[in-house]
């Protein structure tokens, strides 16, 4: 599922991430530039391939401030 994810995060910075790049505790907005259609789009990404939603109360921007938080509501979710 890591795996997954971070490539779904690569595909949405336009091949400019790496996978190594991509730590826990890594900021997606504020380390890589993501802007709201960014994160916007990652959201719809993960939930089209894992096939599932996200709970509207889980999308705040704390929770999807890093790729360890996104990791756990994704966990959460399936």
């Amino acid at each position: 599922m890591e795996n997954i994810i971070k490539e779904l995060i690569i595909n949405n910075s336009k091949g400019q991430l790496t996978a190594e790049e991509i730590k826990e505790d890594s900021s997606l907005i504020e380390e890589f530039g993501f802007d709201s259609l960014q994160m916007i789009q990652l959201i719809i990404d993960i939930e089209e391939h894992f096939d599932f939603m996200f709970d509207e109360e889980d999308l705040f921007v704390e929770g999807l401030s890093t790729f360890g938080s996104f990791m756990r509501l994704v966990e959460k979710a399936i």
